[in-house]
Formats: structure tokens, sequence, C-alpha cells
């Protein structure tokens, strides 16, 4: 048997484990825990006005020419 929760980390507690024990009742279990994304980066960046807004300058000044390419000796000085 299998279940997927996707849940807030503030919703771990006593009564969610209690709930996985009756659910699973006499069964070993494997506990995967991953970070869940409900949507790709780039839509993530784009539902925040800030980050949207520092997304597009950046872009406009790639169309510009504003750039500077720099080799990793020069990025890491």
């Amino acid at each position: 048997m299998q279940a997927i929760y996707h849940l807030e980390p503030e919703e771990l507690n006593g009564d969610f484990l209690e709930a996985l024990k009756t659910l699973f009742k006499n069964q070993r279990l494997t506990v995967t825990v991953q970070a869940e994304f409900s949507v790709d980066e780039t839509e993530r960046i784009l539902a925040n006005p800030a980050m949207k807004q520092t997304l597009e300058r950046r872009l406009a000044n790639v169309k510009q020419g504003l750039v500077k390419e720099v080799s990793m000796e020069e990025f890491r000085q």
C-alpha cells in the first residue's frame, strides 16, 4: 500500500504520526521526505512581483547587450 501526503511542515505532528501508524498497522514503512514544488521555477519567479521585475530587468539588459563575460578565474576573484 502507498499513500502520498502533501503537507506543510507545521502539519508534521503527533496526530500525523498516529494516523500513519493506524493506516499502516503491522507493516514495515519506508519514509521519504521531499520538498514539493507545485510550480516550476519560472512560474514561481513570475508569481513573485519583485522577482519578476528583477528577471525582466536582467532579460532587458541581455537584449541590450549590457552584459559582461568573465572567466571563472575572474568570477572567483
